[in-house]
């Protein structure tokens, strides 16, 4: 009954409210990660090192280029068909 009754709302919110359920869901995958790093930091604290941090850093700028590219690459697209559309008329 739970899931049923679950999907339904899921179902309902994508209809309604589409575009805040998608910032609601990209929230979690961005805050996500930095809560895992944060408890690991907290329970491993002796055990970690300036690699480890190293590797944190590192993942950290590949993430925001990956936003970036992510948030780009539709425009490009778009603008993509656009000209071709132009160009064939």
């Amino acid at each position: 009954i739970g899931l049923f009754l679950i999907s339904k709302l899921i179902k309902n919110l994508l209809i309604k409210h589409k575009s805040n359920f998608y910032s609601f869901i990209f929230g979690l995958l961005i805050v996500s990660p930095i809560s895992i790093i944060f408890n690991v930091y907290k329970d491993y604290n002796n055990s970690i090192n300036f690699k480890n941090s190293l590797i944190y850093i590192i993942g950290s700028i590949l993430l925001c280029i990956g936003i970036f590219v992510s948030g780009v690459l539709p425009k490009l697209i778009k603008m993509e068909k656009n000209n071709d559309k132009s160009s064939t008329n």
